[in-house]
């Protein structure tokens, strides 16, 4: 039987690649397997948050019990943990023990507390300069985000998501917005914007808010989004 000696093998020159190199080259793989692992991670949290959407949404009618009833829009407190202003702080700890959480980044218009409108309600809230930055970085450290109901135009939060992701030494989360795709919208130039801020729109027809909201959940819950 033909073969090579281990003498003729042992001959023979085999080029490696310098030792920085292959430092670089582990580098990159150790980060793609990171990366696989939080797209799993993302993908099982995303489809978390759909099914308790819907359960609260069209199977226990909480918004719809709650326009009956005259009061706010009802969240189960066993399905959620509804936290806003100065509340937020808690929502990296939050998260850990109760993944389905209902992050009110700025507030309600039409309560003061823990809204956020003015610089003033601002440093009230979040205190010094940076402190939302930073409420955020621990918060996405734990999860991707899902944002519903927010116009993610001019906006401290995509700044400082920007921030985050530039000050990053591995890959961030993918987080997901559900946008309206209004007339005359630069798409493209939309989805750089967000895409700054690792946020990924997923556009529906403005036409019908609440039933494209349902369908959108749906779709997430039988299987996600593909490119």
């Amino acid at each position: 039987m033909l073969g090579i000696s281990q003498k003729a093998l042992r001959s023979m020159p085999i080029a490696f690649p310098e030792f920085s190199e292959q430092q670089r080259i582990g580098e990159l793989l150790a980060s793609l397997d990171d990366k696989i692992e939080l797209n799993r991670k993302m993908s099982a949290t995303l489809e978390a948050i759909a099914r308790a959407l819907f359960r609260d949404w069209f199977v226990d009618f909480g918004p719809t019990r709650a326009k009956m009833a005259g009061t706010a829009p009802y969240l189960s407190p066993d399905l959620w943990s509804l936290l806003a202003g100065v509340n937020l702080r808690e929502a990296p700890r939050r998260i850990g023990d109760h993944p389905h959480c209902l992050l009110r980044l700025h507030g309600e218009a039409d309560t003061a507390i823990g809204r956020v409108l003015t610089r003033e309600e601002y440093e009230a809230n979040y205190g010094v300069e940076g402190s939302y930055r930073e409420i955020l970085r621990a918060t996405i450290n734990a999860t991707s985000l899902l944002f519903l109901g927010c116009s993610l135009n001019v906006d401290r939060t995509i700044a400082s998501l920007a921030e985050l992701k530039g000050q990053a030494r591995v890959a961030t989360p993918r987080h997901y917005a559900f946008l309206p795709l209004t007339e005359g919208m630069d798409r493209e130039a939309r989805r750089a914007e967000l895409g700054a801020a690792d946020i990924h729109p997923i556009w529906y027809p403005p036409e019908n808010h609440d039933q494209s909201i349902e369908d959108l959940l749906i779709s997430l819950i039988e299987g996600g989004f593909h490119e």
